[in-house]
């Protein structure tokens, strides 16, 4: 244990040393814990913008896309073959709906059941 503690004040000196040591380890565990979850927190808040960002995206690729089959004529293929994407990729893009559009079920004015309204 070190130097012998003759007296009782020593004693609780000793002790005191030591919870305060204990404290400043404490402190800077919390500072951490705190640092991390407003980290966690403010990184939550940014993927939400980036999924609302990517859902704006796709209803904006899924308006062009229903612009290109259903004004110009074009078979989902061909839209594929023009855009580089797979006709399922065109088929699931041209579904994209602003949030709120169509309840999911829905058949949209291009024929396509609104399956993905409403999802987050």
């Amino acid at each position: 244990m070190g130097a012998r503690v003759s007296t009782r004040q020593q004693a609780i000196a000793k002790a005191r040393e030591r919870r305060a040591t204990l404290d400043q380890d404490r402190a800077a565990r919390d500072r951490r814990v705190e640092e991390a979850t407003a980290e966690v927190l403010l990184q939550l808040e940014e993927r939400a913008a980036a999924q609302e960002a990517v859902q704006a995206a796709s209803v904006g690729i899924g308006s062009a896309l229903r612009r290109l089959r259903e004004d110009e004529a074009i078979a989902p293929e061909g839209v594929g073959r023009l855009v580089e994407l797979t006709v399922s990729e065109v088929r699931r893009l041209a579904r994209a709906l602003p949030s709120g559009s169509l309840a999911s079920g829905e058949v949209a004015g291009d024929g396509f059941v609104a399956a993905t309204a409403g999802r987050r």
